[in-house]
């Protein structure tokens, strides 16, 4: 590859928006975590750290339920990059993916319900 093209190929790089991730580890919810819903989806604010929990396609009306927790095997409020679950009093929904988003993105998602 020429020197034009890497630099090119890093310049587009700096100026992409910043990728969502996956956090590397578990999260200790607690009682100033707070949780949204979005249209298959829910939203985490815990501190600074922001989540965009997706759920399965059949858990639509886990999202809109009023009373969510989440659990992972058996612990309650605790939030993992894999195995935890969004529960309702009427039902359980596994989360297919777990990503780290920025306060922007939360609030959009807050408000657009996506």
């Amino acid at each position: 590859m020429s020197r034009s093209y890497v630099a090119l190929f890093c310049m587009l790089l700096a100026a992409s928006p910043v990728a969502t991730a996956q956090p590397a580890e578990c999260t200790k919810l607690n009682s100033t975590s707070q949780m949204a819903r979005a249209r298959g989806a829910v939203l985490i604010k815990h501190g600074d750290e922001r989540y965009l929990l997706r759920l399965a396609k059949e858990c639509d009306s886990v999202a809109s339920a009023r009373h969510l927790r989440i659990v992972t095997d058996g612990a309650e409020h605790l939030l993992c990059p894999q195995g935890s679950e969004v529960v309702s009093p009427s039902r359980r929904c596994a989360v297919t993916s777990v990503e780290t988003i920025d306060a922007a993105e939360f609030e959009r998602a807050r408000l657009h319900r996506y």
